[in-house]
């Protein structure tokens, strides 16, 4: 109801619109069919932006420091996931399962911060591929396509 998933495309003029990639169905099907099991947990944030609608206001305490996030639904979702776009995709096909989802939100004055913000949270580093091979054979209950690679990390 927050927040709404903006892919990357071409409006009729051929300007971009939106920055998400397309969606990967293996990967939200392969997180979805770990969230389904019943000792899953999910630490990873949902990251959302807010350009509009959406404003803090101090607590009551005037000596607090702390803020409320207020956000204006009226006018439809007005946030933008930033990062978490597959894990958001998986928690919304799964059915009898509640999860609590963290959720990290920053407001955006303008439409370029909201893309630099974006490119700065996606630009991160894999983790080293021999380094995950090492660790796969010491891992159980992991997805079909991180088991089998574990079964070829012990041969070498």
């Amino acid at each position: 109801r927050i927040a709404r998933i903006e892919r990357a495309g071409r409006d009729d003029a051929g300007a971009l619109q939106g920055f998400q990639r397309p969606q990967i169905a293996g990967h939200i099907r392969e997180i979805r069919d770990y969230l389904e099991k019943p000792n899953s947990i999910l630490p990873n944030a949902i990251v959302v932006a807010f350009m509009g609608q959406a404003w803090l206001e101090p607590v009551t305490n005037p000596e607090s420091r702390l803020c409320q996030l207020v956000i204006d639904t009226s006018k439809g979702p007005p946030g933008w996931i930033v990062d978490g776009q597959q894990r958001f995709t998986a928690l919304s096909e799964l059915r009898g399962r509640d999860f609590e989802v963290l959720v990290s939100g920053f407001l955006c004055e303008t439409e370029e911060e909201l893309q630099k913000q974006f490119i700065l949270v996606n630009n991160t580093r894999p983790l080293p591929k021999a380094l995950v091979y090492e660790l796969l054979p010491k891992v159980g209950d992991l997805p079909h396509r991180m088991s089998s690679r574990s079964q070829a990390a012990l041969a070498t």
